[in-house]
């Protein structure tokens, strides 16, 4: 058996490396020569060069640099898999960030779930690791909540920030990451939700873990907002764009999603007078997150990864 792991980058040698360092300490029943590491360099001054050329002498499996020159996540995600499917010809491709790392056995847990139930995508869990000097009201916010669920369960999406993948879903599926949701991200969830609805089965692996390493720049009340305007604003497009209802239904579904996120945050908000800033927060991202599905809906979409330098 044959592995891929993908992983794109831009602007985190810091991050890079710990992520490398970390796949270099997996665990699992797999002959080393089966595994391949692709990193894509999504800037065009190849910043990522040193670091992947210094790992090279150290990683335990051959490591293939490439630069995607063209901004955007979804060519640096298409760039991968195509480098994958034609250097190495693997069975199946994992991806994960360069702000992660893999618990020892994260390759292992995933595809000893494959393996168990048949599973053309596996899932598993982000556990964010905050900084120290992250205030207490944000580090214990739903925010930064991991979500868990029963290993085995079948789900509707995956991410790429943690998931592996039978290389024949990639092969079937007429397109990848969509460019059109190159600088706004989402559009992961938007090839698993596409994978999902052609019949392909998505499996969770809850033991199967990768870290986030949170920098100082993200563990604040304002990129929280930001991200759950974003995510709200992004689900418009993707379900606008999936959708087998009419545009007045899916409208009139959006309104009222909005409307509920609205009067949801306003309790959350006044209930956090009594229970804390914690609460406050998830009441104003819940709002953010309202608000996100109406500008989606009035057709103006955030460009997040515009405006992202590396961290």
């Amino acid at each position: 058996m044959r592995l891929a792991v993908c992983v794109i980058t831009f602007h985190r040698p810091i991050g890079l490396r710990r992520l490398l360092e970390s796949l270099n300490r997996q665990v699992f029943n797999i002959e080393d020569q089966g595994v391949h590491v692709f990193v894509v360099d999504n800037d065009a001054n190849e910043s990522a060069r040193d670091i992947c050329h210094e790992t090279t002498a150290t990683l335990r499996w051959p490591l293939n640099y490439s630069v995607e020159k063209k901004r955007g996540i979804s060519f640096a995600r298409n760039t991968a898999v195509s480098a994958a499917l034609k250097c190495s010809t693997p069975d199946f491709i994992a991806f994960i960030d360069d702000d992660e790392t893999a618990e020892p056995s994260w390759l292992e847990e995933l595809l000893a779930v494959q393996l168990q139930h048949n599973a053309d995508v596996v899932t598993g869990p982000i556990v964010s690791r905050l900084p120290s000097s992250t205030p207490q009201w944000i580090a214990s916010s739903r925010a930064f909540k991991s979500i868990r669920r029963e290993t085995g369960i079948i789900v509707d999406r995956a991410y790429t920030h943690n998931v592996l993948v039978r290389s024949a879903v990639f092969k079937t599926m007429k397109s990848w990451f969509d460019p059109r949701l190159a600088l706004t991200g989402g559009e992961d969830s938007h090839f698993f939700r596409r994978a999902h609805n052609a019949g392909f089965k998505i499996v969770w692996a809850d033991r199967a873990v990768a870290n986030e390493w949170i920098p100082e720049s993200r563990a604040t009340a304002k990129w929280i907002l930001q991200r759950a305007y974003r995510v709200g604003n992004s689900r418009v497009f993707i379900e606008d764009d999936l959708r087998t209802s009419s545009i007045l239904f899916f409208r009139l579904r959006i309104l009222r999603q909005s409307a509920i996120r609205f009067v949801a945050g306003v309790a959350l908000i006044f209930a956090g007078f009594f229970k804390g800033r914690s609460t406050i927060l998830e009441g104003l991202r819940t709002i953010y997150n309202g608000i996100g599905l109406l500008a989606g809906l009035a057709g103006r979409f955030y460009r997040e990864y515009l405006y992202i330098h590396g961290e």
